[in-house]
């Protein structure tokens, strides 16, 4: 009696041990077009036993095996798989499910649950090409204001531009140091750099810096403002180097040549004259 007990024990333990242990992790049941879920099942026998899976097809959507790990544990064999589910419709009217087969023809169903595709673009359950972009044309008014401030903005740089080169022009330095030279004058000083200014070029269509006053009063023809000026400069050098003539009124003298001088810059006639005495 106790060596019948004995020995149905054993058997059921035996029995008990030989049981597969199968467990799995399914995803979330909620995904999107396309994205892949992956079931993972694992599946603990003895090492005298093996099994099988096989996939059974599922409607609207593309389940295989991506992988299968094996190993051993305690006498027993741990088998991984990682089985993948790709979505290909809006609609999965079925349960992913696996058969489980061992080598004596014994055939365990593993079921999943449902999976739900979600709509991001409606509830249209077909895929549609996407609709081209339609640009919103803009008004003419904002278009023509637009441009008027281009056209605003480029004027304003343009005469920047133009009042930048124009002051830095050799005619305008020049008015620039006359009327420094002209202030001091005034204060009864006698700047230094007067002669070379009343020599320009500027002022008599050549190179005067090397003539003496005299020569520029021939050369200056018809034009009084230059004769007027050549004048100055003679009797400054007199001064300077004779000692003859007042010097107050030099100064009222070379206030005047200074200001004739401005004149003739200023003039839109002066090139005109300064050229009549080059040719005389």
């Amino acid at each position: 009696m106790r060596l019948g007990s004995a020995l149905l024990i054993l058997l059921l333990t035996a029995n008990a041990f030989a049981e597969p242990e199968i467990s799995q992790f399914f995803p979330s049941q909620k995904t999107l077009l396309g994205r892949p879920l992956l079931w993972i099942i694992e599946i603990r026998h003895p090492l005298w036993e093996s099994y099988s899976l096989t996939i059974k097809p599922l409607a609207g959507a593309e389940i295989k095996i991506v992988d299968h790990q094996v190993s051993q544990k305690n006498g027993r064999v741990h088998s991984r798989y990682r089985v993948q589910i790709v979505p290909e419709s809006l609609v999965i009217p079925d349960t992913p499910s696996i058969l489980i087969s061992d080598e004596k023809g014994q055939n365990i169903v593993l079921a999943g649950k449902a999976i739900s595709v979600e709509s991001i673009s409606g509830s249209s359950l077909d895929i549609l090409e996407p609709a081209p972009p339609s640009f919103q044309t803009q008004r003419p008014d904002t278009d023509r204001a637009r441009i008027l401030l281009l056209l605003l903005l480029a004027a304003v740089l343009i005469f920047s531009l133009i009042r930048m080169f124009y002051l830095k022009s050799p005619r305008r330095r020049l008015l620039r140091n006359l009327r420094k030279v002209h202030h001091e004058v005034r204060e009864n000083r006698y700047p230094s750099q007067i002669g070379e200014l009343l020599r320009s070029e500027l002022l008599w269509g050549f190179a005067a810096g090397a003539c003496t006053p005299l020569e520029l009063k021939e050369m200056s023809g018809t034009s009084s403002s230059l004769r007027k000026i050549a004048d100055a400069l003679h009797s400054v050098e007199c001064y300077r180097y004779s000692g003859k003539g007042s010097p107050y009124g030099q100064m009222s003298l070379l206030r005047d040549s200074v200001t004739t001088a401005i004149r003739l810059l200023q003039s839109s006639s002066g090139i005109w004259k300064r050229i009549a005495g080059k040719r005389s």
